[in-house]
């Protein structure tokens, strides 16, 4: 389909890249060296950032050349990486075939973190993701994000990405990343994206030779505001809580974290709730076989074969996201009163915990919730999986709990415990 050029526009390689970029280009042969850091994607943003109107955001000049455009304008608050990739990152790499990371890095950058996310949301709210997550986590300056249209040739993508997802860049990436950055839009698209899925089976599933697992941090936006749910504590809320374990007093480090996250926006968690990897879309059909087939664990040579259409490590992502979401939001939904007990709920959240096998740690905070009653306190436990390993809760202040008395045999029932810790 023949592009028509609205008046008064300019084509990609008309734009100044040298100015801003540089006239040069570093040669990074590891694809998993090739991360971003914050302040190279804030540099970017500056850059597209000159082209806007100042009252309306509009980019002057710029158009929209995707044959399923709505609109011919582009917004700098609305452009996504695939406007992105058209106007910015392929035609600045160009003249020396390489990837935008090695355009504007003046050294190799290994992956610190991977970001799984959506190439259709605006570029604008996954920079201030990241950065709030850099500001939350006190990263270094130096931090690498690994971000796939950023890393990956864009004009040699079949040499980056292979025919074995096991062999990819993305997973090279995981393999050196220390943590997952996952960003979701409104609607939580990277849940219907298949290599999103890939990504996420390979951090929840813990797929790989590591030491550490890889953490699983989960980011959005809320009218232009970012939120994230830290796996685990940050380093500040860890110290906190490391003087309150020595000292037998003082603020918990979990309570600190439970009230950073309760304005993380309920909608989106819920979205977590039902992910279904094996109906994830991919815009190359053989890459939806392989990653299936990946996560069946068939061997290489049957990658290509049509996928086995219901495999149990599907089911496995599925439960362990929903349960990762589940805790989660479950001071939130508590505070606002939300049912989350039956199972045919509009927010099923203590089906989630249940059905995930895969869960070995739970920690809920649920400190000063009136509404939080012995009924409630008894209905969680036995929602607990037997396979938990790991328990920390939190119920000091819910003056609706009148009794513990049934807490010991309800803790009896799960056998796989190691470890409880108990505030009330």
């Amino acid at each position: 389909m023949a592009l028509s050029k609205p008046p008064m526009s300019l084509e990609p390689e008309e734009l100044d890249f040298r100015g801003h970029f540089g006239s040069s280009a570093l040669r990074i042969a590891k694809v998993e060296h090739r991360g971003i850091t914050v302040g190279q994607l804030q540099s970017l943003q500056q850059f597209f950032f000159r082209f806007a109107d100042e009252e309306s955001g509009i980019l002057q000049g710029w158009w929209d050349r995707s044959p399923y455009r709505t609109s011919f304008s582009i917004n700098k608050d609305t452009l996504n990486l695939y406007q992105l990739v058209d106007w910015v990152i392929a035609p600045s790499t160009l003249p020396y075939k390489c990837s935008f990371v090695e355009l504007v890095a003046a050294r190799e950058q290994p992956s610190n973190w991977f970001i799984s996310h959506w190439w259709g949301e605006a570029v604008v709210d996954f920079i201030s993701c990241v950065v709030n997550h850099a500001r939350v986590r006190k990263l270094k300056i130096t931090t690498a994000y690994w971000v796939c249209a950023y890393a990956n040739n864009q004009h040699e993508l079949g040499a980056d990405l292979g025919s074995d997802p096991m062999q990819s860049s993305f997973f090279k990436a995981l393999a050196l990343s220390s943590g997952v950055l996952l960003i979701l839009d409104d609607d939580a698209t990277p849940f219907t994206r298949v290599w999103c899925c890939f990504e996420e089976y390979v951090t929840v599933m813990g797929i790989g030779v590591r030491d550490t697992p890889l953490l699983l941090d989960i980011a959005t936006t809320k009218e232009a505001q970012p939120f994230l749910l830290t796996d685990g504590l940050t380093q500040e809320e860890a110290k906190v809580e490391a003087d309150r374990q020595t000292n037998g007093f003082g603020i918990s480090g979990w309570s600190i974290k439970s009230e950073r996250e309760e304005t993380f926006p309920l909608e989106v968690l819920k979205r977590g709730l039902t992910v279904n990897v094996a109906a994830a879309q991919a815009s190359q059909e053989l890459d939806k076989r392989r990653i299936l087939n990946t996560m069946a664990k068939r061997p290489p040579e049957e990658l290509d074969e049509a996928p086995i259409p219901h495999h149990q490590s599907y089911r496995g992502v599925n439960e362990r996201l929903a349960g990762i979401f589940a805790m989660a939001g479950f001071r939130a939904a508590v505070q606002l009163e939300k049912d989350i007990w039956k199972d045919d709920s509009d927010l099923p959240l203590l089906r989630a915990i249940r059905s995930d096998h895969q869960m070995k740690e739970l920690f809920l905070v649920l400190a000063g919730l009136a509404m939080f009653v012995d009924e409630s306190l008894q209905t969680l436990m036995s929602h607990v999986s037997k396979n938990v390993t790991l328990l920390h809760l939190n119920i000091s202040g819910c003056t609706g709990i009148t009794s513990v008395d049934g807490l010991g045999q309800a803790l009896a029932q799960i056998t796989g415990l190691t470890s409880v810790h108990l505030d009330f």
